[in-house]
């Protein structure tokens, strides 16, 4: 229900890209860090909330009810201290266990707001000139273009995605709601598609693999870690769900392999990615994903010395006979087990958006079954494969 509000509501929208930090829960719109200045002549920073309501037929916020605001805060004064009385209406009000107004404002507009956007910013307008007016740093500022803080249940971010708000794409991300999403195999590729994925507001994202994180994947897998998370011998789904559940509430680790006694739990899934190094493991679970009709894609990546250089190639195959286009190194215990971060994450970039075109969210061959990106001779060259 949030994403929809913020995506289809100009007013709220604008509150977001002018910097305002902005929450929506529980029935009310609440912008942060709004400076005032207190009885001492001091500059502080308070609350200022309002109740909304929603337009069921568009999904958009409706129009404020009234001209009324709440404030968290001391009584807001004029730059002598003295308070603002034009605007004073009530002391302390008790409106639910998690919205409790130190005061409440009433400024009536000559014509009634149109928007929460104007009648927000009525009221910091008038509360922070004052603010503003004592500032001699020039840091007195009510847009701190903080993240947006996301409450609502349906919403599976820790905070609000402007980067898809200021693209004016939210009707995009609406497209993974409620999706389940399985990675088999954290290593390098597997770690790459992780980090993409968990940008986007699928429900739940579930990790599955067994083996501890150590050095070597610290340098294929996103980000930097640290001595101390190496020395910590983490697993990898245990390491990469403290990273990524600071951002996305869906994360679900598995510390286990993909088996005969578990298999069973891919087929809830909506999507699966199979990363996995080995040839006899990535087909007995494409062949399970098959026979139970679950989308998957199924990544693959082959490197070798030749020289003094490297060749070799990334696949990604969707939804395919498996065992036809298989252009990996054949299992071999003694094999280098080449892996590059570039060519990871080329991996991973190729099946996340794949799987982005299979949702609906970039236009392009929905029948391409196979995708290849092949290094030799100092040359990249792209294969694709339809069905």
């Amino acid at each position: 229900m949030l994403l929809q509000q913020l995506s289809h509501s100009p007013d709220i929208r604008s509150l977001i890209n002018d910097g305002y930090e902005l929450e929506i829960k529980g029935g009310y719109i609440s912008i942060h860090h709004i400076p005032y200045v207190n009885f001492n002549k001091e500059i502080k920073y308070g609350t200022l909330f309002s109740p909304f309501q929603m337009i069921p037929s568009t999904n958009t916020v409706a129009k404020p009810n009234d001209h009324v605001v709440y404030f968290v805060g001391e009584k807001p004064c004029y730059a002598d201290g003295t308070p603002i009385k034009s605007i004073e209406l009530q002391e302390r009000q008790v409106l639910s266990n998690d919205f409790i107004a130190d005061f409440s404002f009433s400024s009536r507009p000559q014509i009634p707001f149109e928007n929460f956007h104007e009648k927000f910013k009525s009221y910091i307008r008038i509360i922070s000139n004052e603010a503003i007016s004592l500032d001699e740093t020039g840091t007195v500022t009510a847009k701190t273009s903080r993240p947006i803080v996301i409450t609502e249940a349906e919403i599976p971010f820790k905070y609000f995605d402007s980067n898809s708000s200021r693209a004016k794409i939210d009707f995009l991300n609406e497209k993974f709601l409620d999706m389940k999403i399985a990675i088999v195999g954290l290593g390098g590729t597997g770690s790459y598609i992780l980090d993409l994925v968990s940008k986007t507001c699928v429900s739940e994202i579930h990790l599955y693999d067994d083996d501890v994180f150590e050095s070597h994947n610290a340098f294929r897998t996103p980000g930097a870690a640290s001595i101390s998370d190496l020395d910590n011998r983490q697993k990898k789904v245990d390491y990469l769900f403290n990273i990524y559940s600071k951002m996305h509430s869906g994360l679900i680790p598995h510390s286990e392999i993909i088996s005969d006694l578990n298999i069973f739990k891919l087929e809830a899934m909506d999507f699966v990615f199979v990363c996995i190094d080995r040839n006899n493991v990535r087909n007995f679970i494409t062949e399970y994903l098959l026979s139970k009709n679950v989308d998957f894609i199924d990544v693959g990546l082959g490197i070798e010395v030749m020289g003094e250089k490297l060749i070799g190639a990334t696949r990604i195959s969707y939804k395919q006979q498996v065992g036809s286009d298989n252009i990996e190194i054949e299992d071999n215990p003694y094999s280098s087990n080449i892996q590059i971060a570039e060519l990871n994450a080329l991996n991973a970039v190729q099946a996340v958006i794949k799987w982005k075109q299979h949702c609906g969210f970039y236009d392009g061959l929905k029948n391409q079954q196979s995708s290849h990106f092949i290094l030799s001779n100092s040359k990249i060259f792209h294969d694709e494969i339809p069905a």
